[in-house]
């Protein structure tokens, strides 16, 4: 059994970051909210390119 989180897992996560960033943008009218969704997404985009570039040049 590996050491990585189910993918699900991962996925929920960073969606839950990204509303709780948004939500708090919204209700304190913080751009610090903004900055932790865009930073998560950012972080969620680049991990999934590079396990797919992993994914890719393993099955080869």
């Amino acid at each position: 059994m590996s050491g990585v989180p189910p993918r699900g897992a991962v996925r929920h996560s960073a969606l839950a970051l990204i509303l709780i960033g948004f939500a708090w943008h919204l209700w304190r009218g913080s751009p610090a909210g903004l900055v932790l969704a865009a930073t998560v997404l950012a972080a969620h985009g680049v991990a999934a390119a590079l396990g797919y570039w992993w994914l890719r040049r393993r099955l080869r």
